[in-house]
Protein backbone atom coordinates (compact mmCIF):
# COMPACT_ATOMS: atom_id res chain seq x y z
CA UNK A 1 0.00 0.00 0.00
CA UNK A 2 1.44 3.13 -1.11
CA UNK A 3 2.39 6.09 1.87
CA UNK A 4 0.97 9.29 1.48
CA UNK A 5 2.48 12.69 2.52
CA UNK A 6 0.37 15.01 4.31
CA UNK A 7 1.32 18.66 4.88
CA UNK A 8 -0.47 20.55 7.63
CA UNK A 9 -0.39 23.48 10.18
CA UNK A 10 0.97 21.42 12.82
CA UNK A 11 3.51 19.24 11.13
CA UNK A 12 3.67 16.38 8.14
CA UNK A 13 2.20 13.31 8.40
CA UNK A 14 2.50 10.32 6.35
CA UNK A 15 -0.86 7.96 5.60
CA UNK A 16 -0.41 4.28 5.35
CA UNK A 17 -3.58 1.45 5.40
CA UNK A 18 -5.72 4.10 6.87
CA UNK A 19 -4.23 5.52 9.68
CA UNK A 20 -1.94 9.01 10.03
CA UNK A 21 1.04 8.94 11.54
CA UNK A 22 3.60 12.11 12.31
CA UNK A 23 6.72 12.42 10.34
CA UNK A 24 10.07 12.00 12.03
CA UNK A 25 10.68 15.22 12.02
CA UNK A 26 7.66 16.39 13.75
CA UNK A 27 8.24 14.50 16.40
CA UNK A 28 11.58 15.99 16.68
CA UNK A 29 10.27 19.39 16.44
CA UNK A 30 8.34 18.61 19.60
CA UNK A 31 11.39 18.71 21.57
CA UNK A 32 14.30 19.88 20.21
CA UNK A 33 15.10 23.52 22.22
CA UNK A 34 14.62 26.35 19.50
CA UNK A 35 15.65 28.83 21.81
CA UNK A 36 19.00 29.39 20.00
CA UNK A 37 16.24 30.19 16.71
CA UNK A 38 14.31 32.39 18.44
CA UNK A 39 17.91 34.67 19.90
CA UNK A 40 18.88 34.83 16.07
CA UNK A 41 15.61 35.82 14.65
CA UNK A 42 15.56 38.85 17.22
CA UNK A 43 19.25 39.37 15.95
CA UNK A 44 18.64 39.71 12.20
CA UNK A 45 15.40 40.69 12.41
CA UNK A 46 11.87 38.60 11.42
CA UNK A 47 12.45 39.71 7.31
CA UNK A 48 16.12 38.94 7.10
CA UNK A 49 15.33 35.50 9.02
CA UNK A 50 12.88 34.46 6.42
CA UNK A 51 15.07 35.31 2.96
CA UNK A 52 18.28 32.98 4.85
CA UNK A 53 15.26 30.49 5.64
CA UNK A 54 14.03 30.20 2.14
CA UNK A 55 17.67 30.89 0.11
CA UNK A 56 19.07 27.52 2.51
CA UNK A 57 15.88 25.42 1.82
CA UNK A 58 16.03 26.36 -1.93
CA UNK A 59 19.67 25.29 -1.47
CA UNK A 60 19.15 22.18 0.05
CA UNK A 61 16.06 21.55 -2.46
CA UNK A 62 18.16 21.95 -5.87
CA UNK A 63 21.40 19.85 -4.37
CA UNK A 64 19.02 16.92 -3.02
CA UNK A 65 17.27 16.75 -6.42
CA UNK A 66 20.76 17.07 -8.20
CA UNK A 67 22.12 14.16 -5.94
CA UNK A 68 18.81 11.88 -6.62
CA UNK A 69 19.62 12.63 -10.81
CA UNK A 70 23.33 11.46 -10.35
CA UNK A 71 21.68 8.07 -9.90
CA UNK A 72 18.51 7.87 -12.18
CA UNK A 73 18.12 8.98 -15.74
CA UNK A 74 14.33 9.64 -14.37
CA UNK A 75 14.97 12.31 -12.33
CA UNK A 76 15.64 15.95 -14.30
CA UNK A 77 18.44 18.03 -12.65
CA UNK A 78 18.24 21.45 -11.88
CA UNK A 79 19.41 24.53 -13.12
CA UNK A 80 22.00 25.66 -10.04
CA UNK A 81 23.29 28.87 -9.02
CA UNK A 82 26.70 29.57 -7.99
CA UNK A 83 26.59 28.80 -4.16
CA UNK A 84 24.37 25.92 -5.16
CA UNK A 85 27.14 24.46 -7.73
CA UNK A 86 29.91 24.94 -4.74
CA UNK A 87 27.71 23.07 -3.30
CA UNK A 88 27.13 20.53 -4.95
CA UNK A 89 30.42 19.86 -6.23
CA UNK A 90 31.73 18.99 -2.37
CA UNK A 91 29.22 15.90 -2.78
CA UNK A 92 30.82 14.42 -6.01
CA UNK A 93 33.44 12.56 -4.13
CA UNK A 94 30.59 10.78 -1.89
CA UNK A 95 28.20 10.50 -4.89
CA UNK A 96 31.43 8.59 -7.03
CA UNK A 97 31.85 5.86 -4.36
CA UNK A 98 28.72 4.49 -4.09
CA UNK A 99 28.77 1.51 -5.77
CA UNK A 100 25.00 1.01 -6.32
CA UNK A 101 22.14 3.59 -4.97
CA UNK A 102 19.47 1.21 -3.75
CA UNK A 103 16.50 3.82 -2.88
CA UNK A 104 16.35 7.57 -2.92
CA UNK A 105 13.61 9.77 -1.33
CA UNK A 106 12.05 6.94 -0.46
CA UNK A 107 9.03 7.04 2.18
CA UNK A 108 9.02 4.86 4.99
CA UNK A 109 6.99 3.85 8.14
CA UNK A 110 6.89 2.09 11.20
CA UNK A 111 4.31 0.90 13.88
CA UNK A 112 4.45 -0.78 16.83
CA UNK A 113 3.31 -1.01 20.02
CA UNK A 114 5.78 0.54 23.17
CA UNK A 115 4.98 2.01 26.60
CA UNK A 116 5.52 5.21 28.02
CA UNK A 117 9.52 4.65 28.23
CA UNK A 118 9.55 3.63 24.85
CA UNK A 119 9.92 0.20 25.21
CA UNK A 120 8.13 -2.59 23.45
CA UNK A 121 5.23 -3.74 24.97
CA UNK A 122 1.59 -5.45 24.24
CA UNK A 123 -0.36 -3.35 26.06
CA UNK A 124 1.38 -0.51 25.14
CA UNK A 125 -0.06 2.16 22.64
CA UNK A 126 0.01 1.60 19.10
CA UNK A 127 1.94 4.31 17.68
CA UNK A 128 4.01 4.62 14.39
CA UNK A 129 5.67 7.68 12.28
CA UNK A 130 6.61 8.39 8.90
CA UNK A 131 9.34 9.66 7.06
CA UNK A 132 11.25 10.36 3.76
CA UNK A 133 15.24 9.44 3.75
CA UNK A 134 17.59 10.96 1.26
CA UNK A 135 19.21 7.75 -0.10
CA UNK A 136 19.93 4.38 0.86
CA UNK A 137 23.48 3.32 -0.84
CA UNK A 138 26.04 0.25 -1.22
CA UNK A 139 29.45 1.30 -0.29
CA UNK A 140 32.54 -0.51 -0.25
CA UNK A 141 34.13 -0.45 3.72
CA UNK A 142 37.56 0.35 1.94
CA UNK A 143 36.15 3.40 0.65
CA UNK A 144 35.88 4.68 4.43
CA UNK A 145 39.43 6.68 6.11
CA UNK A 146 39.79 8.00 9.31
CA UNK A 147 40.81 11.99 9.57
CA UNK A 148 44.44 10.68 9.40
CA UNK A 149 43.69 9.22 5.80
CA UNK A 150 43.91 5.43 7.03
CA UNK A 151 41.29 2.51 6.44
CA UNK A 152 38.37 3.09 8.95
CA UNK A 153 37.71 -0.56 9.27
CA UNK A 154 40.77 -1.66 9.70
CA UNK A 155 40.09 -5.51 10.00
CA UNK A 156 37.75 -6.21 7.47
CA UNK A 157 38.23 -6.52 4.02
CA UNK A 158 38.38 -3.20 1.74
CA UNK A 159 36.05 -4.65 -0.92
CA UNK A 160 33.10 -6.05 1.63
CA UNK A 161 30.21 -4.34 1.11
CA UNK A 162 28.06 -2.36 3.44
CA UNK A 163 24.61 -0.87 3.56
CA UNK A 164 24.65 2.85 4.27
CA UNK A 165 21.43 4.90 5.31
CA UNK A 166 22.96 8.07 4.06
CA UNK A 167 21.62 12.21 4.64
CA UNK A 168 22.56 14.68 2.35
CA UNK A 169 23.09 18.18 4.88
CA UNK A 170 23.58 21.73 2.83
CA UNK A 171 24.77 24.02 5.96
CA UNK A 172 26.08 27.83 5.23
CA UNK A 173 28.94 26.35 7.67
CA UNK A 174 30.24 23.72 9.46
CA UNK A 175 28.50 22.89 13.30
CA UNK A 176 30.38 21.13 16.49
CA UNK A 177 29.13 17.69 16.07
CA UNK A 178 27.05 17.91 19.43
CA UNK A 179 24.66 20.15 17.72
CA UNK A 180 23.88 17.47 14.88
CA UNK A 181 22.10 15.52 17.36
CA UNK A 182 18.89 15.57 15.59
CA UNK A 183 20.46 14.18 12.18
CA UNK A 184 21.84 11.15 14.24
CA UNK A 185 18.16 10.40 15.44
CA UNK A 186 16.57 10.90 12.04
CA UNK A 187 18.86 8.33 10.31
CA UNK A 188 18.04 5.78 12.84
CA UNK A 189 14.89 6.22 12.35
CA UNK A 190 15.20 5.74 8.72
CA UNK A 191 16.90 2.91 9.39
CA UNK A 192 14.79 1.24 12.19
CA UNK A 193 11.45 1.74 9.46
CA UNK A 194 13.25 0.26 6.37
CA UNK A 195 14.32 -3.10 8.84
CA UNK A 196 11.12 -3.00 9.99
CA UNK A 197 9.28 -3.02 6.23
CA UNK A 198 11.64 -5.31 4.78
CA UNK A 199 11.09 -7.73 7.69
CA UNK A 200 15.18 -6.96 8.20
CA UNK A 201 16.01 -8.34 4.92
CA UNK A 202 18.31 -6.02 3.92
CA UNK A 203 20.08 -5.81 7.65
CA UNK A 204 20.87 -1.97 7.58
CA UNK A 205 23.24 -0.91 10.20
CA UNK A 206 25.31 1.76 8.94
CA UNK A 207 24.27 5.51 8.44
CA UNK A 208 26.69 8.30 6.82
CA UNK A 209 25.36 12.11 7.66
CA UNK A 210 27.13 14.18 5.00
CA UNK A 211 27.20 17.96 5.46
CA UNK A 212 28.36 20.35 2.67
CA UNK A 213 28.79 24.11 2.38
CA UNK A 214 30.48 26.03 -0.50
CA UNK A 215 33.86 25.63 1.10
CA UNK A 216 33.71 21.78 2.89
CA UNK A 217 31.82 18.99 3.09
CA UNK A 218 32.46 16.81 6.97
CA UNK A 219 31.15 12.92 6.89
CA UNK A 220 29.91 11.55 10.00
CA UNK A 221 29.71 7.87 10.03
CA UNK A 222 27.67 6.11 12.44
CA UNK A 223 28.29 2.19 13.59
CA UNK A 224 25.45 -0.19 14.43
CA UNK A 225 25.89 0.15 18.00
CA UNK A 226 25.55 4.14 17.74
CA UNK A 227 22.30 3.86 15.51
CA UNK A 228 21.59 1.36 17.90
CA UNK A 229 21.84 3.71 20.75
CA UNK A 230 20.12 6.83 18.94
CA UNK A 231 17.12 4.25 17.89
CA UNK A 232 16.59 3.73 21.10
CA UNK A 233 16.51 7.39 22.13
CA UNK A 234 14.04 7.85 19.14
CA UNK A 235 12.03 5.20 20.48
CA UNK A 236 12.01 7.42 24.32
CA UNK A 237 10.79 10.66 21.78
CA UNK A 238 8.56 8.55 20.09
CA UNK A 239 6.58 7.49 23.80
CA UNK A 240 6.81 11.01 25.11
CA UNK A 241 5.15 12.28 21.75
CA UNK A 242 2.27 9.64 21.86
CA UNK A 243 1.96 9.81 25.54
CA UNK A 244 2.16 13.34 25.81
CA UNK A 245 5.07 13.71 27.97
CA UNK A 246 8.33 15.16 28.47
CA UNK A 247 11.71 14.43 26.84
CA UNK A 248 15.13 15.59 28.46
CA UNK A 249 16.88 17.04 25.28
CA UNK A 250 20.10 17.91 27.29
CA UNK A 251 20.32 15.30 28.71
CA UNK A 252 20.15 12.92 25.90
CA UNK A 253 23.53 15.23 24.42
CA UNK A 254 25.08 14.49 28.21
CA UNK A 255 24.96 10.98 27.21
CA UNK A 256 25.54 11.27 23.55
CA UNK A 257 29.30 13.04 24.31
CA UNK A 258 30.60 10.64 27.22
CA UNK A 259 31.88 11.41 29.97
CA UNK A 260 35.35 13.97 29.35
CA UNK A 261 38.97 12.33 29.79
CA UNK A 262 41.57 15.47 31.13
CA UNK A 263 44.35 12.94 30.81
CA UNK A 264 43.30 11.55 27.45
CA UNK A 265 42.08 15.33 25.93
CA UNK A 266 38.69 13.48 24.73
CA UNK A 267 35.56 12.07 25.75
CA UNK A 268 34.74 8.52 26.25
CA UNK A 269 32.16 6.37 25.99
CA UNK A 270 30.97 8.48 23.47
CA UNK A 271 27.87 7.69 20.85
CA UNK A 272 28.85 10.79 18.53
CA UNK A 273 29.40 9.25 15.32
CA UNK A 274 33.37 9.35 14.18
CA UNK A 275 34.26 11.78 11.49
CA UNK A 276 35.39 10.20 8.06
CA UNK A 277 36.49 10.40 5.23
CA UNK A 278 35.34 9.18 1.86
CA UNK A 279 37.89 7.68 -0.71
CA UNK A 280 37.25 8.93 -4.04
CA UNK A 281 37.90 5.70 -6.28
CA UNK A 282 36.08 3.99 -9.35
CA UNK A 283 33.68 1.86 -7.78
CA UNK A 284 31.74 0.13 -10.57
CA UNK A 285 32.25 -3.33 -9.00
CA UNK A 286 30.79 -6.63 -10.63
CA UNK A 287 27.94 -7.38 -7.68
Amino acid sequence: MAIERIDAVDGRFYSYEGRKWPSVNTIIHKFEPTEHLHKWRAKVGAEEAARITAESTKNGTRVHRNNEAFFSADVEALPLDETQTKIAANFSGLLNAVVENVASEKAVHWTGQIDFKGLRATDGKCVGFGGTYDALNLMRKGSFLNKEGNPFFKEEGANDLILVMTDYKTKKRQSKVEWLIKYFIQVSAYIGAVNQMTNCELGVQHALISIATTKTIKHYLLEPHKVLFYWQKWMQMVAAYFYDTGFDWEAMIEESMGTFDPDKGYHTNSFLPRLVQIKEEDTKLSL
